[in-house]
């Protein structure tokens, strides 16, 4: 504004790239990245740090493991030192690029999660409008920023830090794909 005074301020949301991220065949993604093909993969694709609170999704994924076969957890992304990645994950580790794509697209549902802190509420997790730009089914911890980006669509929004409503909303909206 101090240098541009005559000029109108236009404010651009994080976006995904169409030309990148377009909805792929599952199947021939998971061939790709060497998933099974006979389970549901819910996955969560970022940084693997407790400032998103990692833990939770941990936690809740070992409750939904111990009672669904059918279901499997995969995780990528830039992981934080003291953070121990369960055995129960598919870890893909930070991917390139080119890789995300596939990677989202390989999914049943993704999972972004994140605290509701200064941080979680001015995060606008560009993973989201990836994965809707791929149409995957999304779970979405409620901040300030992802309820504006969710507006259209509150029922994939979750209690941020509640692991109960986490596991309930992975149920839901899982099962809904059969």
């Amino acid at each position: 504004r101090q240098y541009r005074k005559t000029k109108p301020i236009v404010i651009l949301p994080m976006s995904a790239d169409h030309d990148i991220f377009y909805q792929r065949p599952k199947e021939e993604c998971r061939k790709i990245l060497n998933f099974p093909l006979d389970v549901k993969l819910i996955g969560y694709h970022g940084s693997i740090s407790e400032s998103r609170d990692i833990r939770l999704l941990f936690s809740a994924a070992e409750i939904i493991s111990s009672k669904r076969s059918d279901i499997k957890f995969v995780i990528s992304g830039r992981k934080d030192k003291e953070i121990n990645v369960p055995q129960k994950f598919l870890h893909k580790g930070y991917l390139s690029d080119s890789e995300v794509p596939i990677l989202i697209n390989s999914l049943d549902l993704l999972i972004v999660i994140n605290k509701k802190t200064k941080f979680g509420n001015y995060s606008y997790p560009v993973k989201l409008y990836e994965a809707m730009s791929c149409n995957i089914p999304v779970v979405v911890s409620k901040t300030d920023s992802t309820e504006w980006i969710m507006e259209k669509y509150p029922q994939y929004l979750v209690t941020a830090e509640d692991e109960n409503s986490l596991i309930n909303k992975i149920y839901e909206v899982i099962d809904m794909e059969d």
